[in-house]
């Protein structure tokens, strides 16, 4: 029986994918803040929940060894844990831009690191990092978001040359919109935003709640997960939802200056002053 760790398992996509391993036979590591506040999953005889903080290096450690000691070994590693902001950047703060970089990029380095000694000594594994469609393209006011899941995207491209020889495989799943708890904390237009960006950060709002409404069910997500970690292929990027290969049609199709307008039309944005751009 093969074992899967997934970080940020509490909701959405995350959860998602542990009902479908669990369901499907694998043994499953629910890593997550409160795994006292998730008590669906304990249905299932072959899933552990375990804390798993993927800021915190220590809590990290801590939880690969229980998984370990429980299970034996670990064959898939899902890097899951993500969080979202929108915001113009000059309205970002230390503490914001540090928590999502923290846990976006650093988190997923920390756990990669963690089992990666495993899957050496074993000469197989099998690591997915769950990037996004802001992971290829970006839209206006997530700036930190995009930069989180671009570096995402770079550090998986790179990591896979290192551990190719070592029969050790790197993909990547990008979903687009998902109805998930990763928007909860959006907050709209507040104090903290100069004027001189609320008008477009508005609109630009707006479109968004209509593409969250729009969205697909995590488990659309979950499927693709899935499916990267059975296929048995080098196979890197695994697009998850009809708009995210779109966008990525899209994207490789204009020239940049169009696809610009493009998603400026999309999300309202206005440019009083696009005499002065040379697009």
């Amino acid at each position: 029986m093969k074992t899967v760790f997934i970080t940020g398992a509490s909701s959405g996509i995350g959860k998602e994918a542990v009902k479908i391993f669990a369901t499907k036979g694998w043994n499953v590591i629910a890593a997550m803040h409160n795994p006292e506040n998730d008590m669906e999953s304990c249905v299932f005889d072959n899933i552990i929940q375990v804390r798993c903080d993927v800021k915190e290096p220590e809590s990290v450690k801590k939880a690969f060894a229980i998984a370990l000691e429980t299970f034996g070994e670990i064959d898939v590693l899902v890097n899951n844990a993500g969080i979202y902001n929108t915001k113009p950047l000059e309205s970002m703060s230390e503490g914001e831009v540090a928590d999502i970089l923290d846990t976006n990029i650093k988190g997923v380095i920390t756990c990669t690191q963690s089992v990666l000694p495993h899957f050496r000594k074993k000469m197989s594994g099998t690591i997915i990092n769950i990037s996004s469609i802001a992971g290829f393209t970006t839209f206006p006011f997530q700036t930190i978001y995009h930069a989180s899941k671009w570096g995402l995207e770079g550090l998986s491209e790179s990591l896979q040359y290192e551990l190719k020889p070592l029969n050790i495989k790197v993909k990547i799943v990008e979903p687009g919109v998902v109805k998930t708890s990763l928007y909860d904390t959006l907050t709209g237009v507040n104090d903290t935003i100069h004027t001189d960006y609320v008008e477009n950060f508005r609109a630009s709002y707006k479109s968004l709640l209509k593409n969250i409404e729009k969205g697909f069910m995590p488990n659309v997500s979950a499927r693709t997960i899935y499916q990267a970690a059975t296929e048995n292929t080098w196979r890197m990027r695994y697009r998850s939802g009809a708009d995210t290969r779109l966008v990525a049609f899209l994207h490789s199709l204009l020239p940049l200056s169009m696809f610009t307008l493009l998603i400026e039309k999309l999300t309202g944005l206005r440019q009083t002053h696009r005499q002065n751009f040379n697009l």
